[in-house]
């Protein structure tokens, strides 16, 4: 697509308003690119193709580095070697990884924050010199960037909510810490996307201009689970059937392993298998090693996932119950759904909407039957309907919802403006 360069210090005609195809992106992601890939990284490949985007890995000390490699297993297995500097995904995406040199502690010290995001703004500043960038669109995905607004002349700031960061602190004075970060990097977006009607309560407090986008899904990537051609991931080759799967971050944060194991229990029979990134306290769990009908399969390559996906007979979502589930918009969800093979999931609000497509269980003996219902009586009349309903929830309609919500933003900030 040819790119048509407008005169930003002209004065703006209504087709110079708002969102341009000129317009660049500084993408400040929540995760290494495609370690485990999640929305910003889906989000910003489908903007790449109508805008340049500048991916900015996170910043992190040498400490944390350090970290990953001593006790992180799937970090040592596949993370790349620490390779700081920018390098191209397509012609108008690249990903920049920056020096571990933050300084640590970033998290309890809010003047080490404050160092840290002046020393990045200034390694990204260079970084756009050299790509050409001029005063791009600040896209945020973490809660604690509000002091990167304002240090690289941005045109417009986006803070992209994924996740309620609250949950994942423990003490209340952690919370009020993350509370507060979050209300400011809120207050100084232009627009802020949200994935539920829960978080909007919650951010929309702070901006009125909140927008509901749900996660999406790779459609042309996990519809080859549907593909005959598609081979079956030679691990899962021999297990007994039913198989029932899982794949994500394996961790207590998320997995209901009482569940699990009343599963493993009562049906010794069917294959558990679980497919990511294991936590240490996972892995060394003796109540989860005693069952031998319990699989793990570490993190593995994206490329690999459909091979995984084909051969699971059900596809589920044995969730913890906590306040992070019951906010969230699981990739899971569509992507399970874009396989066309049977779904089981307890409980939360996103997945209500989906109960035509997706079994709710509401008790280990429900997901239990309900395992045993989808493993019976799936068709392909079935199979075809929840791929079909997947379709309309790809990352194409997801990216141009948020295109259009900040185009409509940046036209009435303009437009004002313009008249004053």
């Amino acid at each position: 697509m040819t790119m048509q360069v407008l005169d930003i210090h002209s004065t703006p005609t209504s087709a110079q308003l708002g969102l341009r195809p000129a317009d660049d992106i500084v993408c400040f992601g929540s995760g290494q690119w495609f370690y485990v890939p999640s929305i910003p990284e889906y989000t910003m490949l489908e903007m790449a193709s109508k805008h340049r985007v500048l991916y900015v890995e996170p910043f992190v000390s040498l400490l944390t580095v350090l970290q990953a490699r001593l006790f992180d297993k799937n970090a040592a297995a596949f993370r790349p070697k620490v390779r700081w500097g920018f390098r191209q995904i397509t012609s108008h995406l690249t990903v920049y990884t920056p020096p571990p040199l933050a300084l640590p502690f970033q998290h309890r010290f809010a003047w080490i924050l404050s160092v840290n995001m002046v020393l990045l703004a200034w390694m990204v500043r260079r970084v756009m010199r050299r790509l050409g960038f001029s005063r791009p669109i600040l896209w945020a995905c973490l809660f604690r960037l509000s002091g990167m607004v304002g240090r690289l002349s941005e045109k417009a700031v986006v803070y992209d909510c994924i996740e309620h960061d609250e949950h994942f602190v423990s003490s209340e004075k952690g919370k009020r810490k993350v509370r507060v970060l979050e209300e400011s990097m809120c207050r100084k977006a232009d627009v802020v996307f949200v994935m539920n009607p829960q978080l909007h309560r919650l951010k929309g407090r702070w901006n009125p201009h909140t927008v509901i986008v749900p996660s999406g899904v790779n459609i042309a990537h996990f519809s080859k689970a549907a593909d005959p051609t598609t081979p079956i991931a030679e691990e899962l080759a021999s297990l007994p059937r039913p198989i029932v799967g899982y794949f994500g971050q394996v961790d207590r944060w998320k997995i209901n392993f009482d569940l699990l194991i009343y599963l493993a229990q009562r049906h010794p029979d069917w294959s558990l298998v679980l497919v990511g990134p294991v936590a240490p306290d996972v892995r060394g769990d003796a109540r989860l090693a005693r069952f031998r009908n319990i699989y793990f399969f570490d993190r593995q390559p994206y490329e690999r996932i459909p091979c995984f996906l084909k051969g699971f007979d059900v596809c589920t979502m044995p969730f913890t119950p906590s306040e992070n589930i019951e906010l969230s918009s699981p990739l899971k969800l569509y992507e399970y759904l874009a396989t066309g093979k049977p779904i089981v999931s307890v409980p939360f609000p996103a997945v209500e909407e989906f109960s035509d497509y997706v079994s709710i269980a509401r008790s280990p003996e429900a997901f239990a039957a309900a395992v045993k219902e989808a493993y019976a009586g799936d068709t392909q009349e079935l199979a075809n309907r929840r791929m079909r309903e997947a379709e309309v929830h790809s990352w194409e309609r997801r990216a141009e919802r948020k295109r259009v919500a900040l185009h409509e933003v940046l036209m009435k900030r303009e437009g004002r403006e313009a008249c004053a």
